[in-house]
């Protein structure tokens, strides 16, 4: 069902000097830059976002509340469980009284979000003091992020898709077409929705505040916003972004107007993101006091993907630890890095809100020059220039090491900024974005090696039996590099897509080879890809390699399970030979107890009599199948 209102957020353009008390309040020239005084939030007049407890009502009794509120309109954020109500009554009234039933988990309001605008910026001012910093503006000699040292030591790169969430992006503009992500499974303007994710010819992204597939900046903030993440370098054209070394494609998701948005924008513009394969999104947007359970949720549900959320810490010279906080950048989640502004001087922006625990890194964010909408060029200040640049840096590491897990990559960041005075005691870490620090740390990371071809689908990693006893070798561990589970949606309870995990997943033998225990390390689990359902048993890359798990007859497929060859010694002792045998395996659950997957639960499997030797003479150090005649199609034989 389309909802009916078309609302937007607006950025935050933010700008850099440094205040620290309010006694000697610095000049300010407000020329380029937009500050937000504190005011109260406001809201969507009837309309409201609530979720209830997992099994503490029934369809019946959502039903009989909608009714008696004179709910009109569901929308549901099928991503965390919650809802959004068109109501009749008064809004708050009905928080209220939704907050006091034990049913419900949590109702708020749909907050508005706003960015304040001020006049446009000197478009002469061409300088990229950020990235690389002479004292061509007046400033301190190396107040950068060393951009141009860290590119001289860029060798390969992998794709990275990174999500402006924003007000759109002018994906025409000459310094970003190159770079513009593009839905390779939609077809243009053919009014279908080709791909099956619920969005009608999303070729550049989508647009959620006028509810259409038409991503374009009609304001200026998300294409500024773009161009100093990944304007194209080398083109004769403007500027240079900072990962324009790198393959970094700009996925254009816009929620924001020229008169704001709402949560509920957001919701859908993150789900959409991650979704689509966005690793990373810049948010350089927010609000002061819209402390949003539900926005919050839904960032954090991107935390199970490996995304990272980088987001503007605000642009009104408060104190994040003090109430009305900025969000999303205040949230308590460790895929959020907040970003303060610094100025061509290292100091704090005049402008900048700050926080020693949730304000995580400064970064330039004062008279920034970037890409502007119609082929255009402007300066623009505020936190909103500050975090594209962590953004950028973000990306570029990621796509040179794209084995690095997102809690890793954000600490390497966070210890290789310079420290700054202005910072110290202001941010967590005290510092300002380093480029070239951060990506020399990167290079010296075991798994950043150097990048490998892909894998033809035939030479996938078998999961592996390991004997644990030297008495008893019919017990042990299979060993599941791969995970496939089906991505199930909370409110219809079905699927189309499958999400593929890189999972410490252990298929241990109880006795004999007959009965197994799934154990699953849930903490170890790193998001590696989706795939539409469809596309998933179509693919032998995916199918012939990944084991999967199927909830609905509560089975898992292991396509390729070695099994070791064992011997015994004159002495007794057991030993391993390095040739296995080559099972394609089916494991059954008995008894079939429970409706889904519970990973704090041990499920006890059987093999399946469909289960087939498919490699007699597996080499496990040659990667191949030594059999004289070949046995089956879905291993590779030795030449």
């Amino acid at each position: 069902m389309k909802f009916p209102y078309k609302y937007t957020v607006l950025p935050m353009l933010l700008s850099a000097s440094v205040v620290w008390g309010i006694e000697e309040a610095p000049v300010k020239d407000n020329s380029n830059t937009e500050y937000q005084e504190i005011s109260e939030p406001q809201f969507v007049p009837n309309q409201i976002i609530v979720k209830f407890k997992t099994d503490a009502v029934d369809s019946e009794s959502i039903d009989s509340l909608q009714a008696e509120f004179g709910v009109s309109n569901v929308m549901p954020f099928s991503g965390i469980g919650a809802q959004l109500w068109e109501i009749t009554s008064d809004t708050q009234t009905v928080i209220e009284q939704l907050k006091a039933d034990p049913r419900v988990e949590y109702a708020e309001p749909n907050y508005v979000i706003k960015l304040n605008q001020t006049a446009p910026n000197d478009p002469n001012f061409s300088s990229l003091w950020g990235l690389n910093n002479t004292g061509q503006t007046g400033g301190t000699t190396d107040a950068d992020i060393d951009a141009i040292e860290a590119w001289g030591n860029i060798k390969t790169a992998n794709d990275m898709i990174i999500a402006v969430i924003d007000t759109g992006v002018d994906y025409n503009h000459p310094d970003l077409i190159e770079n513009m992500w593009k839905n390779q499974d939609e077809i243009a303007d053919n009014g279908i929705d080709d791909d099956g994710n619920g969005y009608v010819d999303d070729v550049y992204g989508y647009d959620f505040a006028n509810n259409d597939s038409d991503p374009f900046d009609d304001h200026y903030h998300g294409t500024h916003v773009a161009g100093t993440i990944a304007a194209a370098g080398n083109n004769s054209e403007g500027i240079v972004g900072v990962s324009w070394k790198t393959k970094t494609k700009i996925m254009a998701v816009k929620f924001l107007g020229t008169n704001g948005g709402t949560i509920a924008g957001a919701i859908n513009a993150i789900q959409y993101a991650v979704k689509m394969g966005a690793k990373i999104s810049n948010n350089s947007w927010g609000c002061h006091g819209c402390n949003s359970q539900a926005l919050k949720n839904a960032i954090k549900a991107t935390q199970s993907k490996g995304h990272l959320f980088i987001a503007a810490a605000g642009n009104s010279s408060h104190d994040n630890e003090q109430e009305p906080a900025n969000y999303p950048s205040s949230y308590d989640l460790d895929n959020i890095i907040a970003v303060a502004a610094t100025n061509h001087n290292d100091g704090l922006a005049w402008f900048s809100n700050y926080g020693v625990t949730s304000v995580d890194l400064g970064a330039p964010g004062v008279n920034i020059y970037s890409t502007s909408p119609n082929d255009s060029y402007r300066n623009l200040s505020g936190t909103s220039m500050a975090a594209p640049h962590v953004a950028g840096v973000v990306s570029s590491l990621w796509s040179q090491c794209s084995k690095l897990d997102r809690k890793k990559l954000k600490k390497i960041i966070f210890d290789s900024v310079d420290e700054v005075s202005a910072l110290s005691g202001k941010t967590v870490t005290g510092g300002r974005l380093n480029m070239d620090k951060a990506q020399q740390a990167m290079l010296k990371q075991s798994v950043c090696g150097a990048s490998k071809a892909k894998p033809n689908p035939n030479e996938c990693v078998v999961a592996v039996y390991q004997s644990n006893s030297d008495k008893n070798y019919k017990r042990g561990t299979v060993d599941v590099p791969y995970l496939a589970l089906p991505a199930i949606d909370p409110i219809t309870e079905r699927y189309t897509d499958i999400d593929i995990l890189k999972a410490e997943l252990t298929v241990e033998l109880n006795e004999g080879t007959e009965d197994f225990e799934i154990k699953l390390e849930e903490d170890n689990l790193e998001y590696v890809k989706s795939v539409y359902k469809k596309d998933f048993f179509d693919k032998p890359e995916y199918y012939n390699c990944y084991a999967f798990y199927t909830y609905e007859d509560e089975t898992i497929h292991l396509p390729k399970v070695g099994l070791g060859r064992v011997y015994k010694l004159p002495s007794g002792k057991l030993k391993l030979n390095k040739r296995m045998q080559l099972f394609d395996m089916t494991l059954y659950k008995l008894p079939l107890t429970n409706d889904y997957y519970d990973p704090e639960k041990t499920d006890v499997f059987h093999l399946s009599p469909s289960s087939e030797l498919i490699c007699g003479n597996y080499d496990n150090d040659a990667g191949c199948c030594k059999d004289e005649l070949p046995q089956s199609d879905k291993v590779n034989f030795c030449k």
